[in-house]
């Protein structure tokens, strides 16, 4: 009975959480002439420095021809470089430029504002660091369940 409430529970929140999410980060990427999937990518980009093709749909656990043509549409904005490899040119590595540097920028500054409010109006003390520590915990504790194949 626990396990059907619990997985219940987590696809309630987990579907809650994403409808949340979206109504919050909508005006924020679109202020900066961004899409959803633009977003993403990007700040994956950006984190990791220099990325490939392949290692982002594996991240990100998409199609890789479809992170390849959200990747070219980048590129066609100005927003990305793709250099193809000349050891292996099915390899493409992505990088961001200035113009994308710039909009995440914009990105980043509406987020602060966003935590800051949420620290300043909406959460007692250390409450988001254990509201992460959850997360990850939860994390932890799916990533192992999905390592034990039942089927």
């Amino acid at each position: 009975m626990f396990t059907n409430q619990f997985k219940l529970e987590i696809y309630r929140i987990s579907k809650s959480l994403k409808t949340a999410m979206n109504v919050v980060l909508k005006p924020i990427y679109e202020k900066a002439g961004l899409t959803k999937s633009q977003l993403v990518i990007l700040a994956a980009i950006k984190r990791k420095k220099i990325l490939t093709v392949g290692k982002l749909a594996q991240e990100f656990r998409l199609n890789q021809g479809n992170v390849s043509s959200l990747c070219k549409k980048l590129e066609q904005q100005g927003l990305l470089i793709r250099t193809r490899s000349k050891g292996d040119e099915r390899v493409v590595t992505l990088s961001a430029t200035p113009l994308a540097d710039e909009k995440m920028e914009t990105v980043n500054v509406c987020v602060k504002k966003l935590l800051h409010i949420i620290e300043r109006d909406v959460a007692e003390p250390g409450q988001l660091e254990v509201i992460m520590l959850g997360f990850r915990e939860l994390e932890r504790l799916i990533s192992e369940l999905a390592a034990h194949k039942v089927l």
